[in-house]
């Protein structure tokens, strides 16, 4: 019988959701844990902890220009991850493209019905969000194929 899996998550997201009406919180620098801490992986793996979970950054992809992907933060997570014998699993974040996509019009955003305020994220509806999502996966799996035992999709994620 498979040993069952359990899941952590490494997570390195920028923004903390508001509650109420506060504004949203933006890490300051310093304040972010990227990495986890040596001490963790130990612990982890004594609880049985056996998938680490490397997020994609909150409000854009690692693609800098169009056709210009920099995975060096992630190649270091995903790496150690590995070393330290777990599998890893990726959360992107392909919703939230980079600038340079948003002036595309391939690029349809989101926007709020109760106040009309456009979101910088891609609707669920725009004619671009499958060949945009299909062009992601496929730098995502030309880059992490072999190393990935997971990819962590959603509506928004």
């Amino acid at each position: 019988m498979k040993k069952p899996m359990i899941l952590s998550a490494s997570m390195s997201d920028a923004w903390l959701p508001p509650s109420g009406k506060t504004e949203s919180h933006r890490y300051k620098k310093g304040e972010l844990l990227t990495e986890l801490p040596d001490h963790f992986y130990p612990v982890l793996r004594s609880l049985g902890f056996s998938l680490l979970q490397v997020d994609d950054e909150f409000f854009t992809t690692c693609e800098e220009g169009k056709g210009q992907w920099n995975w060096e933060d992630f190649d270091g997570r995903v790496s150690r991850i590995r070393s330290e014998g777990f599998n890893a699993t990726f959360f992107p974040h392909w919703h939230w493209p980079p600038p340079w996509y948003e002036r595309t019009k391939g690029f349809v955003g989101t926007r709020c019905l109760s106040n009309n305020r456009a979101v910088p994220c891609l609707s669920l509806w725009s004619p671009g969000i499958l060949p945009w999502f299909n062009r992601c996966i496929k730098e995502l799996r030309n880059q992490y194929a072999d190393d990935l035992s997971a990819i962590y999709l959603g509506i928004h994620g």
